[in-house]
């Protein structure tokens, strides 16, 4: 059974040449750094003090537009509860005290990861909206089947069997198909469009479900496509937040370049 280690964070002013205590030794941010360094964790350490500095100065500059309600903030903490399962009170303290947080560090927690939300959706929102217009097709997701064979004239006869209707899709993928996802009848999952090949892309444009595509040409075999089912992207959801995380690490990325950083420790 691993190690339990019990963390408690202070908010007090901090006394630097005992910035961790271990037992009833203390750590001053010298030594602290010195052993981030010898382990080469110290970059990643400052990168990450870094951006969360870039951060607090962007939310701070735009002030009343991130700021955060009660009521926002009261239900967001009633989601956490409920996602982790800390509805109950005692549960939900043991919690607090594992993170070596009190209830208003949590609560700070749960805002200022709001104000980022809104932070990231007021910084990409012209590029989101401009990338999702030209790209809306290669946005829609796909799911497919697939049966993947060495010899073009086995794949035509196994298409001509298919559309038929004298063999049965998945039947046929376990018995002839050379991918992995034999076993489960050729089923891919979904994917973006975007995702396919080329020449699989443009093959699936306007398509409807159950309809076969094939045989293609792919990677030195061929394979013959059933779309299962074709959902148009809409700018929501899943999709939403994929374009602003994509969007956002560029502006990150734009602010962190070229920081001068300089650590002092005398």
């Amino acid at each position: 059974m691993p190690a339990q280690t019990s963390l408690t964070f202070t908010q007090e002013t901090v006394d630097i040449s005992k910035l961790i205590t271990i037992d009833d030794e203390g750590i001053s941010l010298q030594q602290a750094i010195r052993y981030l360094h010898g382990a080469g964790e110290l970059p990643r350490f400052m990168q990450k003090i870094l951006y969360q500095h870039v951060l607090q100065g962007e939310i701070s500059q735009r002030g009343d537009s991130l700021k955060v309600d009660d009521q926002t903030i009261e239900k967001a903490i009633a989601q956490f509860l409920t996602q982790q399962k800390l509805t109950d009170p005692t549960a939900f303290d043991k919690w607090l005290q594992t993170q070596g947080i009190n209830y208003d560090m949590f609560r700070q927690r749960i805002e200022n990861s709001i104000a980022l939300q809104k932070l990231k959706a007021e910084l990409t929102s012209d590029q989101v909206k401009e990338y999702f217009e030209q790209n809306r097709e290669l946005l829609d997701v796909v799911v497919l089947s697939r049966i993947v064979v060495e010899d073009r004239e086995l794949a035509d006869s196994i298409y001509g069997q298919v559309e038929s209707f004298a063999k049965n899709f998945g039947d046929v993928a376990r018995e002839h198909s050379v991918t992995q996802d034999k076993s489960f009848g050729g089923m891919m999952g979904a994917l973006q469009v975007g995702q396919l090949p080329e020449n699989t892309r443009d093959s699936v444009k306007g398509k409807q479900e159950g309809d076969l595509i094939g045989p293609l040409p792919v990677d030195g075999r061929f394979a013959i496509l059933r779309v299962e089912k074709y959902t148009e992207a809409q700018l929501q959801g899943q999709l939403l937040v994929q374009l602003q995380e994509r969007f956002f690490e560029q502006w990150i990325q734009a602010k962190l370049k070229d920081k001068q950083i300089k650590l002092n420790l005398e």
